[in-house]
């Protein structure tokens, strides 16, 4: 009995300590920002950063009078995070939008600056108040002078300031890491600001597409032929781009050059090195250059045997291509008619049938050898390919 009764005092004994410790009482949210805001004035920067950054994530209105004082610190990690944890208080940042105007008005740590601009938008405060420090970002008189701080800062600050302010930035930025954390990539925003035909972009993108990285001269490529009327220097220098080592340029280049044609005519000296491309390595390239010679109507005794040539690519998308430009020739190519049928009979791939199908279409009565082919892609199980037939039979004899 003794042994019993003592085993049941040990456990009441037990309960009882363990009760008192489930019991003891949990900081406060509140208890903890206190804490902090002490923290931020340790002699510690290290300290001083941590408290800043936990004081955002803790929310406590109470501290937002601490965190102003803090964008003040000697040290700019200390004041990046200060501004940064304004930021995430919405609205109950207000009390803090003098000091934060103030600040950002003598701040040189570009991540500082960043950070405050972010708080103010919050707040809703018009970007131009925040020009003059974003400005010191973009033209890398901040530090660091990082290119992911200059594209962000010029982000804030498009349309509030000259465009030829902010377009060098995300040029530059195309092809880096820069912009690849938001949606606004710098590809956007360049075509963005291409489509406003300012003609002091047209330097910079001739700079980018003769030295510029790959992706750059790429997007180079793509954009020039966009303004109106074409500058002069841009085919000459699309042509030359044909012949860069890297593919993505090369294919840059022919839709480049597809969209002078569209516009303009494609030019003589074109042609040939298009031509050329057609036996480029790279996929790619085939398809963009078998798309731009679509343009060359003027010379067809050239483009067409080389688009006939392109309906026997291993690629399917470079066989589409083809056959779409010679459809979009229409009967100025109808040589291709005999490679069509013969595609129509022998090619496996349906976008390949249904574009065969199409080019027939665009050849009217002059492709009526074509019918029994046609005739026989009514079978075709594929309900696209039967439909375009049926199409391309009402096109080329009408009567039946």
């Amino acid at each position: 009995m003794d042994k019993v009764k003592t085993q049941r005092m040990i456990c009441i004994f037990l309960m009882l300590v363990l009760g008192s410790a489930g019991c003891a009482i949990a900081p406060t949210k509140e208890d903890i920002a206190r804490n902090r805001v002490k923290e931020l004035k340790s002699h510690d920067p290290e300290i001083r950063r941590n408290a800043a950054a936990e004081l955002g994530k803790l929310g406590v209105p109470e501290t937002v009078t601490a965190l102003a004082e803090a964008l003040k610190d000697p040290n700019p990690r200390v004041r990046r995070n200060a501004a940064f944890s304004l930021s995430q208080f919405g609205e109950k940042s207000r009390p803090a939008m003098q000091a934060l105007k103030d600040a950002m008005e003598i701040e040189t740590d570009s991540w500082a600056i960043l950070n405050m601009a972010s708080a103010l938008e919050v707040l809703k405060v018009n970007r131009k108040e925040m020009v003059p420090a974003l400005r010191r970002v973009i033209q890398g008189r901040g530090s660091p002078a990082d290119l992911e701080l200059r594209f962000n800062a010029a982000l804030f600050l498009y349309g509030s300031v000259d465009p030829m302010e902010v377009f060098p930035v995300f040029l530059e930025s195309i092809g880096t890491e820069a912009g690849k954390s938001t949606t606004n990539t710098p590809f956007w925003m360049v075509s963005d600001l291409v489509k406003t035909q300012d003609k002091r972009f047209i330097k910079p993108l001739l700079d980018a597409l003769r030295q510029g990285n790959p992706a750059q001269r790429a997007a180079a490529a793509v954009f020039l032929p966009q303004f109106k009327p074409l500058p002069r220097e841009v085919g000459p220098a699309l042509i030359i781009a044909l012949r860069d080592p890297m593919a993505e340029v090369r294919a840059g280049a022919a839709r480049g050059l597809n969209n002078v044609g569209t516009n303009a005519g494609l030019p003589k000296q074109a042609v040939q090195p298009l031509v050329e491309a057609l036996k480029d390595p790279d996929e790619n390239v085939r398809e963009s250059a078998a798309g731009a010679l679509a343009t060359g109507r003027a010379h067809t005794k050239v483009v067409v045997p080389s688009l006939i040539g392109a309906l026997h690519d291993p690629r399917p998308k470079v066989r589409v291509s083809a056959a779409a430009s010679i459809r979009l020739l229409g009967p100025a190519a109808r040589e291709a008619i005999p490679s069509l049928i013969k595609t129509l009979d022998q090619d496996k791939e349906r976008e390949v049938l249904e574009e065969a199908c199409r080019a027939l279409s665009a050849m009217g009565p002059f492709a009526k050898e074509a019918i029994p082919s046609l005739k026989h892609a009514l079978q075709s199980p594929d309900p696209y390919v039967r439909n375009w037939a049926s199409f391309a039979l009402e096109k080329i004899d009408p009567k039946k």
